[in-house]
């Protein structure tokens, strides 16, 4: 425990109210606030004269006050209690911290919920000219389940939107306190008219808030929304803090959005710190938008959907050459680069690198159903959610490149994916090398070596029957404790991989190669011409299954 002790004189006049009448109508209080996090206050000894009248304090009379911080909010630094006593917004940008704890409930609106007996807070604002601005409780200040609404002029006349919507949001973001925190954007505001801001909450909720007030310039960089083709260049600049939000496709496309036929050209640009709340926080390219890059860095954007770098959606058959996306993230897939529904995308002599999918699918690149998806000289590295994932679609060509050090899934997944081929890859460090389920690609002339994890070099699932030509799949499945799988390749439900002229040497006291029966139907391997470091005894069968071929050992 700590003794601080405090001596203060203070010296002032009570004024008289003017009735000579002796009658006690004025009150003159003495004491302590204590605005600690909890705990006690003991008022020691105070002396007051009040027109020659001396009063003290008895040290042992009520000397303890328990304190509830929550129950005396400093109202000089947080909105008032009514419209009558609001605090003042001098000008915008305008940030403040406060608590509803200790207030009345004086207000509420619909928005959808109804019948709140939350306490609220008040400011107001009059604006000098006609502008439009934006009321947030989403910082990571407000602590509760919060509300927050607009009167122009006067109590219940809602200000409104540029889209017509009403000046009223419940549940709208979030924070790490609190995943019911409120946010209206673009309240329109006309000159000599007062807005009232209230801070509310839902049912009841009350407590500590972060106000911030400001001019919504968050928006997408740049758009293109015009047909725009190859001949219209967008070159030599830095794209970045945009914030894609609203309505579709105004909330893709954080830093450039594309949409409708539009293809323009983008060379030298670099764009950086862009945010989506829909997809794609650096690029959005949709409905039938194939924009030509060269010479682009994308780094650093995110997106609370897919393609934390760049989202393609709707035969978006998007070029990309000299590109390096690093550095970004996606909460859905693609955390680097996402494309889907006939988006045929290329990639080429371009990096990869650093990108997060917060989903585990396609942390450096997410494809799903292109007519084909081609990359050639490029590579993905240092991925967080599988380097490459590739869902459905066909004809695509993968290779020449690298695919390595990837983590929390394989170096390369492809699911159901038919009719493509992977030639003149290095696939090392990875959690996996290669995993297939329901895919046999031709897979030629490629390195699968030194990846790490609980999966082979080469899985092989649910009737994945990969041609492997001249390849070399070696030291995988380092420090792995699971047994039960081969370190190199697994063949598992009627699955019926072949190697030719390929080499299979393990690095761990288990099998090279697993034929797994564990479940679903019997798998077999062909090894035409090729090395086995153990031979045929480096293949387990786990159930049946067998091996055909010619060996050479």
């Amino acid at each position: 425990s700590m003794n601080i002790w405090l001596q203060r004189s203070v010296n002032g006049i009570v004024p008289d109210d003017g009735d000579n009448n002796p009658d006690v109508s004025t009150v003159v209080q003495a004491g302590l606030i204590y605005t600690g996090e909890g705990g006690a206050v003991n008022i020691d000894n105070f002396e007051m004269t009040v027109n020659t009248t001396r009063f003290a304090s008895d040290k042992f009379d009520n000397p303890l006050i328990n304190y509830d911080p929550s129950d005396y909010p400093d109202r000089s630094r947080q909105g008032g209690n009514t419209v009558d006593d609001a605090v003042v917004v001098p000008d915008i940008p305008y940030s403040n911290f406060g608590t509803t704890n200790g207030y009345t409930d004086d207000y509420d609106e619909v928005c959808p919920y109804s019948n709140s007996t939350s306490p609220d807070v008040v400011y107001s604002y009059t604006p000098t000219e006609d502008e439009i601005f934006t009321v947030s409780l989403c910082g990571e200040g407000t602590h509760y389940d919060s509300k927050v609404y607009v009167y122009e002029n006067t109590i219940g006349n809602l200000a409104s939107t540029p889209g017509g919507e009403t000046a009223c949001s419940d549940d709208d973001c979030s924070n790490s306190h609190t995943n019911y925190a409120s946010i209206i954007r673009n309240v329109n505001a006309i000159v000599g008219n007062t807005y009232y801001i209230v801070v509310d909450g839902y049912g009841g909720s009350s407590g500590d808030y972060q106000l911030s007030i400001y001019y919504d310039t968050f928006s997408n960089v740049v758009v293109f929304t015009n047909q725009e083709d190859s001949t219209s260049f967008l070159k030599n600049f830095t794209i970045m803090n945009g914030y894609a939000s609203g309505d579709w496709p105004y909330n893709h496309g954080g830093g450039i959005m594309m949409v409708d036929h539009s293809s323009p050209t983008l060379e030298n640009l670099t764009i950086t710190d862009n945010f989506a709340e829909g997809s794609g926080g650096g690029i959005s390219a949709q409905d039938d938008s194939s924009p030509l890059l060269l010479n682009v860095t994308i780094s650093d954007n995110s997106t609370n959907g897919n393609g934390g770098g760049i989202y393609l959606h709707n035969h978006c058959h998007a070029v990309l050459k000299n590109v390096t996306i690093s550095g970004n993230s996606a909460n859905g897939n693609g955390g680097g680069f996402y494309s889907r529904d006939d988006s045929n995308p290329t990639i080429e002599n371009s990096l990869i690198s650093n990108n997060i999918s917060w989903n585990n699918q396609g942390g450096g690149i997410f494809v799903e159903n292109a007519h084909p998806f081609t990359m050639s000289s490029t590579t993905v590295e240092l991925n967080q959610g599988s380097g490459i994932y590739i869902n459905q679609g066909q004809n695509h060509r993968i290779g020449p490149g690298v695919i390595s050090m990837n983590n929390t899934g394989a170096g390369f997944f492809a699911h159901y994916t038919q009719n493509f081929q992977v030639a003149n890859l290095d696939v090392y460090g990875n959690y996996g090398g290669i995993y297939l389920v329901g895919s046999s690609p031709v897979i030629t002339n490629s390195i699968i070596a030194n990846n790490m994890g609980s999966d082979p070099g080469i899985r092989c699932q649910s009737s994945s029957s990969p041609m492997i030509v001249n390849c070399t799949i070696s030291n995988n499945k380092i420090n792995s404790g699971d047994q039960l799988t081969g370190s190199e390749i697994l063949s598992l439900d009627n699955s019926h991989p072949i190697l030719e002229n390929s080499i299979v040497w393990g690095s761990n006291s288990i099998a090279d190669i697993e034929l797994s029966n564990e479940w679903g139907q019997p798998s077999e391997i062909t090894l035409n011409y090729c090395i086995v470091e153990d031979g045929e005894s480096g293949v387990e069968h786990y159930g049946n299954g067998g091996v055909i071929g010619v060996w050479e050992i």
